[in-house]
């Protein structure tokens, strides 16, 4: 971390070994992102996914996957198509020529794997995008940004390191894309460590969120927390997205900026309004 920041921190919770009722009572109401524990290492996919395993429950599956870049995988990454089985058996050999990262893919592409994994007291019958597969060699990362959705994140293999702010950050100190560009819930900050501080003076003083989580654990982020990943050696996760509550939305700039976000997105003629930002999301 760049010698010039001092950065106050915000604390996460931790739930172990949570009941479903728990589990919705922290979904209908969060304050902070929580690491659960007690859930993940009871998977199938916790002691089943092996080298052999992946590779051979992928063969045969072409699938786009995005290439990594040192500014990290934003909306606008290019993508290419990949035979999974043959990017496992790299991955899993950590081998110089893996570039690509394995971010949102939908398991249902990858039938052999979806019913290793076990997200029903999580969704409990919700709507909800996913389980989707992540997998990647250290460095791999996301820029910052926010989801409109609550979000859990399990992993299965290695470690991720987590940075994250709350909604009610300001915006002199998170610098976000303007409001009506395609990217109003990613952030300009390249880099949350080693900032431009000349651009980006406000955003040394932003409260922030730091954990890395390790396999056998789930991670939750609330919906409109800001937040950037990146992976800690070879790394193999599942996640899913589900819906938020709407009142969440009224109570931080991060929530009116999503609703005026969505609005745009439902809209062809109004989303052709929206301009792309003058710099990369």
């Amino acid at each position: 971390m760049s010698r010039e920041m001092t950065v106050s921190t915000t604390p996460f919770d931790r739930l172990d070994a949570p009941s479903s009722e728990a589990l919705q009572h922290l979904f209908e109401k969060p304050s902070r992102p929580t690491v659960i524990t007690g859930l993940v290492d009871r998977w199938r996919a916790y002691t089943a996914w092996t080298d052999a395993y992946l590779e051979q429950a992928a063969a045969g599956s072409h699938v786009d996957v995005t290439v990594a870049s040192r500014t990290g995988v934003t909306v606008r990454t290019p993508r290419e198509k990949i035979e999974l089985g043959d990017f496992m058996r790299r991955l899993a050999r950590a081998e110089p020529s893996v570039r690509h990262y394995v971010g949102g893919l939908p398991l249902e592409q990858v039938p052999a794997l979806l019913g290793d994994v076990d997200f029903d007291p999580i969704v409990a019958g919700r709507r909800h995008q996913g389980p989707n597969l992540w997998a990647g060699i250290a460095g791999a990362s996301s820029r910052l940004h926010f989801d409109a959705t609550h979000g859990c994140m399990a992993m299965l293999r290695g470690a991720k390191r987590f940075v994250l702010f709350a909604p009610e950050t300001r915006a002199s100190q998170i610098y976000p894309h303007p409001l009506f560009t395609r990217s109003p819930n990613w952030s300009r900050v390249v880099d949350v460590d080693e900032p431009d501080q000349q651009r980006f003076p406000g955003f040394a003083g932003a409260p922030r969120c730091e954990l890395v989580l390790r396999a056998g654990e789930m991670l939750f982020i609330p919906a409109l927390w800001w937040h950037t990943v990146k992976g800690l050696g070879v790394n193999i996760g599942v996640n899913v997205w589900f819906r938020a509550p709407l009142r969440r939305f009224f109570s931080s700039v991060s929530g009116w900026r999503s609703l005026v976000h969505e609005a745009f997105k439902s809209q062809p003629y109004l989303n052709r309004l929206r301009i792309k930002p003058n710099e990369p999301a």
